[in-house]
């Protein structure tokens, strides 16, 4: 199983997605809420190429970011192995 990170902020509808996602779907995952953390904030900026943007989600050292669009549901998926 991957190590699975995701940095969120509760009020992003877009993090929500990403939650629902991985728990549907059995992914484990680690989540830190960037608006309680300033250093778990600093390290997603990081991730993110210095964009203040969530989520950020580190799959075994594959980032990605942004909104929940089609295309990340497929990238997400693929890297985990979710056929469904």
């Amino acid at each position: 199983m991957p190590t699975v990170v995701v940095y969120t902020i509760r009020s992003c509808p877009h993090c929500a997605k990403v939650r629902t996602l991985f728990t549907n779907n059995g992914v484990q995952f680690t989540e830190y809420d960037v608006d309680k953390d300033e250093i778990r904030w600093r390290e997603a900026m990081a991730l993110a190429g210095g964009k203040d943007i969530v989520p950020v989600i580190d799959i075994d050292g594959k980032i990605f970011f942004g909104a929940y669009t089609p295309k990340m549901d497929r990238e997400l998926k693929k890297e985990l192995g979710i056929t469904a």
